[in-house]
C-alpha cells in the first residue's frame, strides 16, 4: 500500500490535538492525566494548551499529534496514517 500525502494533509494532521486523540475535554488549560506511553499509576503525563505534552514519569516529551504517535513507537508515515483518522 502506498500513502500519498499532499502538504495540505500534512498541514490539517500537524492541527489535530492530542486532547481528540486521547479524548480527554481540551478546557484551555494545562491537564495531567495517567500517560498512556507507560504503566502510570498517578496522572504525570501533562498535556500543554500549546498542544505539547512532557511525561514526569518516563521524560517523554513532544509537539504535536505525530511527536505524540512517534513516542508510541510509531514510524513518522504510521503516524501520518494512523492521524488521518483522526481528520
Amino acid at each position: 500500500m502506498s500513502f500519498n500525502l499532499t502538504s495540505e494533509d500534512l498541514q490539517k494532521i500537524r492541527e489535530i490535538r492530542i486532547h481528540k486523540i486521547l479524548s480527554v475535554r481540551d478546557n484551555g488549560s494545562r491537564i495531567s492525566i495517567r500517560c498512556p506511553i507507560h504503566n502510570d499509576k498517578t496522572p504525570s503525563f501533562t498535556l500543554y494548551p500549546d498542544n505539547s505534552f512532557h511525561c514526569f514519569g518516563c521524560n517523554v516529551n513532544g509537539q504535536g499529534a505525530i511527536d505524540f504517535c512517534m513516542a508510541l513507537d510509531y514510524t513518522f508515515i504510521e503516524s501520518c496514517e494512523e492521524l488521518t483518522k483522526y481528520l
